[in-house]
């Protein structure tokens, strides 16, 4: 290279090589730059016309060169002067929602379960902040146990309030598909649960004379049944067993509930049974039942569901079904040639009482004098009520229970009698059983 075209060389890497930058020396024209204000080559120098500016451009009033580069040496160019990024830089799991991200964290940009399309539960965010995780989200009733819930619509086998850490109970799937533990019970907690009467010193609002006692102070036992041995109670006691104590109310008009308008019917014929729902849990010698087996022949099965014969005994007796029996006019009845056996739960929950009536004949007795008698199974405190409206059946000789067993049972070893093949069970009878 020439030496010579050295300095214009720097300067054309910065800006214009004029003829000012190397005094007294030419260029070859090949390298002149379109607009300079000198030529160079063979025969003489042109100077500019007077009034105009090199290259047609005022280089003042432009501020820029004739090779297209800025008076600052940079560049040009076509979008015109340079600018600083704004690129936006987010950190997912900062907890700020920060640039294009949905959310972080427990930031969730107002969004919940509900909002978006579930029935409830905890929205949280994915790992990458883009979207929501929705595991925790459910909607109950679809048949699918979601992550958020503990069933649906039904309890799944093996799992029960004692495997929840209760002592009884019916553990049910809530309408919300979490477990509902209401009637799941814990004797001795000091809450009472389930089928409890009563634990500890809650009562559930029930003293004495709630319970159609004439007063005196009720209280708790241990078994978390009411022990009502402070009552006064307007009977004479008649029989005793492990889990009841039987009384005898004054003779009179008897307080059971007539539901042969309202109750539902059973359509039992001569010696059959029929299981039906109770409406709530009922302890009968400790053990929870929410069904009732009923007979027939004028008695009520817990501890089974299969028929009891027409021929009856005294108690307690190994006749099956034996276990948890309540015996209310055991005999030889026909609902099939008259009358109808009904049953109905009353009253609101925590309170319910359940009510099966017999308006029944004799077998071969007469059918337009039925006769009518009741089981009233107390809720809140486990008492249960039997009362003898109408024994008296045209004359029958079984009349007044004369062929009848009334009483109660858990076992052919454990029970008592009011009655035996005895004419006891006269009008306006009623007995009272209370549990220990």
């Amino acid at each position: 290279m020439d030496r010579r075209l050295l300095p214009c060389l720097l300067l054309t890497l910065g800006g214009a090589c004029t003829e000012d930058t190397v005094p007294g020396e030419t260029l070859d024209p090949s390298t002149t730059s379109a607009g300079d204000s000198t030529s160079t080559g063979p025969g003489p120098t042109t100077s500019p016309a007077p009034g105009s500016s090199s290259g047609g451009m005022d280089e003042s009033s432009s501020g820029g060169s004739s090779d297209g580069s800025s008076s600052s040496g940079e560049p040009a160019t076509d979008d015109g002067p340079a600018t600083t990024s704004t690129e936006c830089i987010s950190v997912c799991g900062n907890n700020v929602i920060e640039c294009d991200e949905v959310c972080d964290l427990a930031q969730l940009a107002g969004e919940t379960c509900i909002s978006l399309g579930n029935q409830g539960g905890q929205l949280g965010c994915s790992l990458t902040c883009d979207s929501y995780n929705e595991l925790g989200c459910f909607i109950c009733g679809n048949g699918v146990v979601d992550i958020a819930e503990d069933c649906e619509s039904v309890v799944p086998d093996g799992v029960t309030c004692e495997s929840m850490g209760f002592e009884s109970g019916d553990l049910l799937c809530g309408t919300d598909c979490l477990w509902d533990t209401t009637d799941c019970a814990m004797c001795g907690d000091g809450i009472r649960q389930g089928a409890e009467s009563c634990d500890g010193v809650d009562l559930g609002g029930e003293d004495c004379a709630s319970l159609g006692l004439m007063g005196g102070t009720l209280a708790c036992s241990p078994g978390c049944s009411f022990d009502p041995s402070a009552c006064d109670i307007p009977g004479i006691p008649f029989g005793s067993d492990t889990g009841f104590t039987g009384y005898l109310l004054p003779l009179g008009m008897t307080t059971c509930d007539d539901i042969s308008g309202t109750g539902t019917p059973t359509g039992l014929t001569d010696d059959s049974n029929q299981v039906v729902p109770m409406g709530f849990t009922f302890s009968m010698y400790g053990t929870d039942y929410t069904q009732a087996n009923l007979q027939s022949n004028g008695t009520v099965v817990f501890g089974a569901a299969s028929y009891l014969t027409l021929g009856n005994s005294c108690l307690p007796t190994a006749t099956a079904p034996s276990t948890d029996v309540l015996y209310v006019f055991w005999d030889d009845l026909n609902p099939g040639a008259a009358g109808e056996v009904y049953y109905e739960t009353l009253g609101m929950p925590g309170d319910q009482r359940f009510v099966v009536q017999w308006d029944v004949p004799n077998f071969g007795g007469n059918t337009g004098d039925l006769m009518r008698f009741q089981a009233v199974f107390h809720e809140s405190s486990g008492f249960i009520d039997v009362c003898y409206v109408d024994t008296l059946n045209a004359g029958n000789v079984g009349d007044n229970g004369a062929e009848a067993t009334s009483g109660i049972q858990h076992s052919s070893a454990d029970g008592f009698e009011y009655s035996c093949n005895m004419p006891n069970l006269v009008d306006g009878t009623q007995l009272l059983y209370i549990p220990l």
